[in-house]
């Protein structure tokens, strides 16, 4: 501190804080103010204290001494080099292409396949959606179909019946009650058929399949009695494959109609309940 230097060079030169003020012209009490460091002394004042004490301003102000060696330089800090890392992010291939959208897909696990196709998971989403809302109406269509078409058909088949018998009054009593209830059973068959949630259209269907049998080989001669006797199988086979078909045609019809009644119940709630179960052909 400056007011200690200027307390300990004056003592040195063996002096009171008068007799300094004294030569530099000031009060005593500038003298102790100064060492006290409770104020500096101009810069001509320290310059002829200076010469008092036989000492330069620079080493009176800052406290080196002229046989003091001044403090070494700092050393100089030690440059830090910084070096940028350079990143490059390469881009995320591209695994496919969805055919909905055609939106480029880089996750994997977005890739769904379908078949041949490729599709996002987005897009499959949504065509699923798509094809339930689809199955959903198609299967309220066909209920309304079942009946409105029914009812038409079964009416129809009802009315050639009630015809039936009343242009036939020769008829037995058996015989009518057995034609009016044959009407009534075409309405759960029809209504099965158009349901399409049931086995009753498929059980017909096999059943009428029987009719079509493939018969056996004819070996003739090339005679004319081989070509007759070729032709008269031939016809003959011929007529028995429409009587077969006939026959399981009726029969699978008689057996569906036994079946319809049991079966149209359950259909009918089932596509209440579930109508996209119905057999929709994309």
């Amino acid at each position: 501190m400056l007011g200690e230097k200027i307390k300990q060079l004056r003592n040195e030169k063996c002096l009171t804080q008068k007799e300094l003020a004294d030569q530099l012209f000031v009060t005593a009490q500038a003298v102790s103010r100064w060492e006290n460091d409770e104020v500096e002394p101009s810069l001509s004042t320290l310059s002829q204290m200076s010469q008092i004490f036989d000492v330069t301003v620079d080493e009176l102000i800052n406290g080196h001494s002229k046989n003091e060696a001044s403090p070494p330089a700092p050393a100089p800090a030690p440059q830090v080099i910084i070096e940028k890392e350079i990143v490059y992010q390469q881009d995320k291939p591209v695994l496919a292409v969805c055919e909905k959208c055609n939106k480029p897909i880089y996750d994997g696990s977005q890739i769904v396949r379908e078949y041949d196709h490729v599709y996002c998971a987005t897009c499959n989403t949504n065509m699923r959606k798509e094809a339930f809302a689809r199955k959903v109406a198609y299967g309220e269509q066909q209920r309304t179909k079942s009946f409105v078409w029914s009812s038409i058909w079964t009416a129809i088949i009802l009315i050639a019946c009630i015809f039936t018998v009343v242009t036939n009054p020769a008829n037995e009593l058996s015989f009518k009650i057995c034609s009016i209830v044959t009407a009534l059973l075409f309405f759960p068959f029809f209504s099965c058929l158009y349901l399409k949630n049931n086995f009753v259209g498929d059980m017909f269907c096999a059943i009428l399949e029987w009719g079509f049998v493939k018969f056996p080989t004819i070996i003739f001669s090339l005679d004319l009695e081989g070509i007759v006797w070729l032709l008269t199988v031939k016809l003959i086979f011929w007529i028995l494959g429409i009587l077969l078909a006939i026959a399981m045609g009726i029969l699978a019809l008689v057996i569906s109609l036994i079946v319809s009644p049991f079966v149209y119940p359950f259909a009918l709630v089932h596509n209440f309940q579930h109508p996209e179960d119905t057999d929709i052909k994309k």
